[in-house]
């Protein structure tokens, strides 16, 4: 899988769902993207949190919303951070490791 790379006040940071567990694990932190329509401001809050716990896995939800709010201070788009992890975390949900599997066959009874 993809990983984003973001700077933020000069370091580097890497954010994604890599693996099953990670989006597994996002979950387990409060990921809930059926709150996205209702509670915009605070699911992109939990996807960038969650999004870094994989590659930055001490960080905490509140040292990850203040890089939140230095990123978007220094001009950087949130919009591109939430598409990103929107499709990683959604791959999960068609198939358990991301990648294609064989088609299921369908039989009439």
């Amino acid at each position: 899988m993809e990983t984003m790379v973001i700077e933020i006040e000069e370091k580097e940071y890497k954010l994604g769902y890599p693996t099953r567990k990670d989006a597994i694990n996002a979950e387990n932190h409060g990921l809930r993207l059926l709150q996205l329509e209702n509670s915009p401001l605070a699911v992109s809050e939990q996807l960038f949190y969650t999004g870094l716990l994989a590659n930055h896995p001490s960080i905490t939800s509140d040292e990850a919303s203040r890089l939140l709010g230095k990123y978007i201070e220094e001009g950087g788009e949130i919009g591109e951070i939430n598409e990103f992890l929107i499709k990683q975390y959604s791959a999960f949900q068609q198939s358990p490791d991301g990648k294609k599997k064989k088609k299921v066959k369908i039989i009439k009874m």
